[in-house]
């Protein structure tokens, strides 16, 4: 129990929450100096409305400290997709324009395919959403509801190992990596899953998941991360157990009916 509000003490020093008034009047309220508009706080509140009728105090506590993190992550992989949307649209871009696509594509590791259109063909792959559920439900997994020393000492929600530069956390291993905030682990563990080797055959079922114009969900993903784990298809069997336990792809689903105005699946740009 005292790891676990350790690490609540933890996230609630490691997240910045400030609070501004737009023109209209509506709050807007900014996760790591990211804002989220009033349309994704509503989603945010009613999804912790639902999930208040499922979990106990332990996981509920962990949840509420986790989601809005992850829609915050999602959020700017969105805008990253939204960017790349307009620019494929175009015929010719402008040398800003060029400079951020290249940023994108060193980010997302794309940038050694030397076919243009290749590489923006696979760039547009790789950008885009983890159903909010996996997020939630592999920081759930890997961190045992935010209880393990990793989590707390090191910030680290998901178990990733320190490769690709990341600084080592203080750990027996030395092969844990450290993270600045619960929300750099976050949005790193979402970027892994975008770009790594070893979810290859993950991006192109999600790819074929939104080609058919269904809702992205961990349930329906989670078989293909045999990769994540060693355990194999042991521990993809854990995630959609925990996942479906816990209920947590039906109440995001049910939150996202809810709030006509969010639209968790990327925007229709002619998939």
């Amino acid at each position: 129990m005292k790891f676990f509000i350790l690490f609540l003490l933890i996230l609630a020093m490691s997240q910045v929450e400030t609070f501004a008034k737009e023109g209209n009047g509506k709050c807007l309220r900014e996760f790591d100096g990211y804002p989220l508009g009033p349309e994704k706080l509503e989603f945010i509140d009613r999804l912790q409305k639902i999930l208040d009728d499922n979990l106990s105090a332990k996981k509920l506590a962990f949840m509420k400290e986790i989601m809005p993190m992850a829609v915050n992550a999602t959020e700017k992989v969105e805008v990253e997709r939204d960017f790349l949307a307009k620019l494929m649209a175009k015929k010719e871009f402008s040398e800003e324009e060029k400079s951020k696509l290249a940023a994108l594509h060193v980010k997302y590791k794309t940038d050694d395919i030397k076919d243009k259109e290749g590489a923006l063909k696979e760039l547009k792959m790789r950008i885009n959403v983890i159903p909010l559920d996996l997020i939630l439900t592999q920081a759930a997994l890997e961190s045992g509801w935010g209880a393990t020393p990793v989590a707390i000492k090191c910030n680290n929600l998901f178990g990733i190992h320190n490769s690709n530069g990341l600084s080592t956390c203080n750990t027996p291993s030395r092969k844990i990596a450290q993270f600045e905030s619960i929300q750099t682990s976050i949005e790193y563990h979402i970027l892994n899953l975008n770009r790594g080797v070893s979810y290859k055959a993950f991006r192109e079922h999600r790819q074929k998941i939104l080609d058919k114009k269904e809702t992205l969900t961990g349930v329906a993903l989670a078989p293909h991360l045999i990769n994540y784990s060693t355990r194999k298809t042991a521990y993809t069997n854990e995630l959609v157990k925990v996942d479906n336990s816990n209920k947590l792809s039906s109440s995001v689903v049910e939150a996202i009916r809810l709030t006509e105005s969010y639209e968790w699946s990327p925007k229709d740009d002619g998939q």
